[in-house]
């Protein structure tokens, strides 16, 4: 189990869209477990979210926000883990809008191969499952790098 906090830097700029200019406060808590042995791992995080103020947008902004996740990661075997997880957090707006008004719930699946004992790729998609909250759907891919 940890605990996490952090801050987000005002350093954007509205005028050019590289973000709001306001910082932004978080608290989490995750966890994880093994489950079935050694073979898959469970994940859960829950944390707030003190969104800075955002002028152009404050008479509908929601400042005190949540989020929440939950996910398994399975060792198929050596080089191929599978995962899942499902994601939601509150919604930033007040909007009649479903789209900004309403909290996304998204369900994410994958899969992680280990191409060699440095290079592993990841291919992933994300469905937006209260639909019109999210992007319909997402593709992912990664090849990552990591030096043993």
């Amino acid at each position: 189990t940890s605990l996490r906090a952090g801050i987000k830097l005002g350093t954007g700029s509205l005028d050019k869209l590289t973000g709001s200019g306001a910082e932004d406060y978080y608290l989490s808590v995750q966890h994880s477990a093994d489950v079935l042995g050694n073979a898959a791992r469970w994940h859960a995080q829950l944390g707030y979210l003190y969104a800075g103020r955002f002028d152009a947008l404050q008479h509908v902004q929601r400042r005190h926000l949540w989020f929440a996740g939950v996910g398994i990661t399975w060792q198929v075997w050596r080089q191929l883990q599978l995962k899942a997880q499902l994601d939601s957090h509150a919604s930033p707006l007040h909007a009649p809008l479903q789209e900004v008004g309403t909290a996304p719930l998204l369900f994410s699946a994958g899969v992680n191969w280990a191409l060699a004992a440095d290079w592993s790729a990841e291919l992933a998609f994300v469905e937006d499952l209260n639909v019109s909250t999210a992007p319909d759907i997402t593709f992912q891919f990664g090849l990552r790098y990591q030096p043993k």
